[in-house]
C-alpha cells in the first residue's frame, strides 16, 4: 500500500502533523521529527514503515536512495531538483519505496552518551552538524557539495546532505531498501554469458592485524583513453582505499589457477567466496551498472556484504576539476566504520558511516535462510570484525563487447594512475604494542596476488594467476587454439596485462617501517611527454597491432587461421 500526503508549502504553515493508522498484521511504527529552518517548531511525522510509503520531497535532494545511487546520472551535489535529476528505471523505482524526505531534521542525542547505534542531526546557523555513535568530533556540514549517509544498527539508515537554502536535506530509509537484494551467484563457468571481459587488478597484502585506518590521495584521477563507442561499451572503476576480511584461500583454486565453481565455496549456496567489502571508489564508463556521462568520474563510497551493496550518496565530478583526491577508511570505534571521500581544495565530502551490528544482520538473515553455514570461515570472519586484506592501489575494468580494433585494449588502461600519501595503521596487540611484521611475510603488498580476469574471451573461466594465465591464453598458450578468431585478442591482452604489472611493481614505494609510501599503476616503458593525459605515454604493444598479426599470418605454418584472411581489416 503506498499514501502520498501533500505537505503544505506556504511558509506561513509551520506546524503539520501526519498519522497514519497500521493494518492489524504491521504494527510496528517508526516516528522521525522534522525542523524547517524558517519554523520554531517541529513537524512529526508518524508512519507503518511496513505498510506504508510516505514520500516527503525536498526540492533540493537530488539522490533518490543509496541503493540506487550506482545508476543516476545526477548528483546530489548539484542543488538540482530531484524531479531534474536523470535516473534509470530502477532507479526510479526504488526513489519511489519508502523514502521520506525534508528540508532538515532534529534528531538530539537527549544529552546523554550517543553509542554506535545513535544518529543525531544538529541545525546550526550555516547548515547542520552530523554526529554518528560516541564520536566526539560531530561531520559539519555547511555546504551543499557534502552529502553523508549513515546505516544505522537496525540496517536503516540516514542520509544527510547540504542545501542550497541552509540548513540540511535529510533522507531517512528504511532497512529493506537500504541494502540492495540478494543476488544469486554466477559461476564463472565455460559458457556461462557475461561481459566479454572483466579485470580486477592491483595491489594487495594481508596484514597480521586488524585495519585501524586508511588512507590514499589519487593525483590527477583520469579516465582511460578508450571508454567504448557506439557498439562498444566500457566501464572503469579506480579504487581510493578498499579492505576485505581475509585474501582467498589457497585452496580456492585448482593446482593449475584455473577455477570454475567459485559459487560451491565453503557451502555457500547464493554468493561466492568471502565477498565482503569495504571501497572508496571513481567510476567511469556506461557499463557494470555505472552510468556516468562522457569525461565524468561518480566519486562514492561502497560497502557489499555477501552479495548486497549499500552505497553513499555519490556526486558527478568532471575528470578535470578533480586535482588531488583524498579517501579514508576509519575503525571510529571498534564496532563503528566510516568511508570518507573529499576532493582537497574544495567543499566536496561524502561519506558513509555503518556499524558493525548492521552488518551481521545481512550475515544472520542468510544463515537463518540456509544460505551461509554459521561455522562457515566467511560467517566467522564477519562475526569477529576482521579486515586485514588491503588493496591498494586498486582497479576493476569491464568491456562489454569485442573492441573493433586490437589497438583499443592497451587504451582501455590509464598511461598512469598516481597515489601518494598511502598510510595504513593497525590495531596494536593485546598489549597496545605494534604487531610486527605488519604484514604476512608470503603476502606483502605486491601485484602478485592482486589479479582475477574472466569473460567470454576466456570462455568463462576465472583466472587469478598471471603465470598461469600467460601459460594458458598467451602466445602459443595451453588452451588458446590458434584457429580460434579470439586468438590475437587474448594475446594482446595477456600481453597488456603483464606489461602493465611490470610497470606497477617497477613504481611502488612502500616502507613497512612507517606504514606509508606511493604507488603508480603504469605500463612498463611509458615515456613522459606533456601530449599524454597526465603527461605520461603508454608504450606500444606490439600484439596488438595489425601489422604484427599481418605478419604473423604470412609466416604460420599451414594451415592458415581462416581468421587471418581478414587480419588486415578486422584487427
Amino acid at each position: 500500500r503506498k499514501y502520498h500526503p501533500t505537505i503544505p508549502t506556504n511558509h506561513n504553515i509551520c506546524e503539520t502533523t501526519i498519522s497514519t493508522t497500521a493494518t492489524q498484521q504491521h504494527r510496528h511504527l517508526t516516528y522521525h521529527t522534522w525542523s524547517f529552518p524558517h519554523c520554531n517548531i517541529n513537524m512529526k511525522l508518524s508512519t507503518a514503515a511496513a505498510a506504508i510509503n510516505i514520500n516527503i520531497i525536498s526540492s533540493t535532494l537530488v539522490h533518490a536512495s543509496a541503493s540506487s545511487v550506482r545508476s543516476m546520472q545526477a548528483s546530489i551535489l548539484t542543488g538540482k531538483s530531484r524531479k531534474d535529476a536523470k535516473t534509470s528505471k530502477s532507479a526510479k523505482t526504488k526513489a519511489a519505496k519508502n523514502m521520506s524526505y525534508s528540508s532538515s531534521l532534529e534528531q538530539p542525542c537527549n544529552g546523554g552518551t550517543p553509542n554506535a547505534g545513535t544518529t543525531c542531526v544538529k541545525q546550526t546557523a550555516n547548515g547542520c552538524e552530523l554526529q554518528v555513535g560516541p564520536d566526539t568530533f560531530p561531520t559539519k556540514i555547511d555546504s551543499q557539495q557534502q552529502g553523508h549517509v549513515v546505516i544505522t544498527n537496525d540496517g536503516s539508515s540516514v542520509e544527510v546532505s547540504g542545501s542550497i537554502y541552509g540548513g540540511c536535506n535529510v533522507a531517512a530509509v528504511q532497512y529493506k531498501d537500504t541494502f540492495d537484494p540478494p543476488g544469486n551467484c554466477s559461476p564463472p563457468n565455460p559458457g556461462t554469458p557475461g561481459a566479454w571481459m572483466s579485470l580486477w587488478f592491483g595491489a594487495v597484502g594481508v596484514s597480521n592485524s586488524n585495519i585501524k585506518s586508511f588512507n590514499a590521495t589519487i593525483v590527477d584521477p583520469i579516465i582511460p583513453d578508450f571508454m567504448g563507442d557506439g557498439s562498444v561499451s566500457v566501464s572503469y572503476r579506480q579504487w581510493g582505499v578498499a579492505a576485505q576480511p581475509a585474501a582467498l584461500p589457497e585452496d580456492f583454486t585448482t593446482e593449475d589457477g584455473y577455477y570454475e565453481e567459485a559459487c560451491k565455496f565453503e557451502g555457500n549456496t547464493s554468493f561466492g567466496v568471502y565477498n565482503s567489502v569495504f571501497q572508496t571508489v571513481l567510476a567511469a564508463g556506461n557499463a557494470d551498472d555505472i552510468a556516468a556521462p562522457p569525461g565524468q568520474f561518480m566519486l562514492n563510497e561502497e560497502i557489499e556484504i555477501f552479495g548486497r551493496n549499500a552505497w553513499g550518496l555519490g556526486t558527478l565530478l568532471s575528470q578535470e576539476s578533480l586535482g588531488k583526491v583524498f579517501f579514508s577508511m576509519e575503525r571510529e570505534t571498534t564496532d563503528l566504520w566510516r568511508l570518507t571521500s573529499r576532493v582537497l581544495g574544495t567543499s566536496i565530502e561524502t561519506s558513509l558511516t555503518f556499524s558493525q551490528d548492521s552488518l551481521m544482520l545481512i550475515f544472520d538473515e542468510a544463515a537463518m535462510n540456509g544460505d551461509l553455514p554459521k561455522n562457515s570461515t566467511a560467517y566467522k570472519l564477519a562475526d569477529e570484525n576482521v579486515w586485514k586484506w588491503v588493496f591498494v592501489p586498486y582497479m576493476k575494468k569491464e568491456i562489454n563487447e569485442v573492441p573493433k580494433r586490437l589497438a583499443d585494449i592497451p587504451r582501455t588502461f590509464v598511461n598512469i594512475s598516481k597515489y601518494e600519501d598511502v598510510h595504513i595503521e593497525l590495531e596494536p596487540d593485546k598489549d597496545g604494542n605494534p604487531v610486527t611484521p605488519p604484514f604476512n611475510t608470503t603476502q606483502k603488498l605486491g601485484y602478485d596476488d592482486g589479479m582475477e580476469i574472466t569473460g567470454e574471451l576466456f570462455g568463462g573461466a576465472l583466472y587469478l594467476n598471471f603465470t598461469t594465465l600467460h601459460a594458458d591464453y598467451g602466445l602459443g598458450g595451453n588452451r588458446n587454439d590458434v584457429a580460434d578468431s579470439l586468438y590475437p585478442w587474448r594475446v594482446c591482452v595477456v600481453e597488456s596485462l603483464l606489461a602493465y604489472k611490470r610497470g606497477s611493481e617497477n613504481s611502488m614505494d612502500f616502507n613497512y617501517d612507517t606504514m606509508s609510501g606511493s604507488f603508480n599503476m603504469t605500463f612498463e616503458n611509458s615515456t613522459e611527454s606533456s601530449a599524454c593525459a597526465s603527461g605520461v605515454c603508454a608504450p606500444t604493444i606490439q600484439t596488438c597491432t595489425t601489422a604484427y598479426w599481418v605478419e604473423w599470418c604470412l609466416s604460420v605454418s599451414a594451415p592458415t587461421p581462416e581468421w587471418c584472411m581478414s587480419a588486415a581489416d578486422t584487427l
